[in-house]
């Protein structure tokens, strides 16, 4: 009986190792593409990758973005990155960052980013700094 239903199982897990290996890249490229964007001083990019759900939030965010790409020379390296927790639709990821402000030494950020997905694409839902 078991053999049977074993090509299907096959097929399901490789169908299921395939899609979360996809979010897990798609997850990966909404962080370097905020990270891209913030050495780009590019606002519309940077906001691309948070989420819009919170109205307050997303534009709270955008003015502080605004202030701080046009007072502030910035430039942010990813060290490491990677996926602590991953379900169907929400995320959470370490990322180490070296990053330097208006030509003061390189310094170190550890950050934790949740992430949401919707409609097939992730956004950044918030972050924290870890010490």
């Amino acid at each position: 009986m078991l053999k049977k239903f074993l090509p299907l199982l096959i097929l399901l897990l490789i169908f299921i190792s395939c899609n979360s290996n996809n979010d897990s890249a798609k997850i990966k490229d909404v962080i370097y593409r905020n990270v891209d964007a913030m050495n780009k001083k590019d606002v519309e990019t940077y906001m691309e990758t948070i989420d819009k759900e919170d109205t307050l939030e997303y534009n709270t965010t955008r003015q502080m973005i605004e202030f701080i790409f046009k007072n502030m020379d910035i430039e942010v390296k990813i060290d490491s990155f990677s996926i602590i927790s991953f379900a169907d639709d929400t995320a959470r990821v370490f990322v180490r960052m070296y990053f330097k402000t208006n030509g003061e030494d390189e310094k170190i950020s550890n950050m934790e980013h949740f992430l949401l997905k919707r409609e097939s694409n992730w956004y950044i839902k918030s972050s924290n700094i870890l010490q």
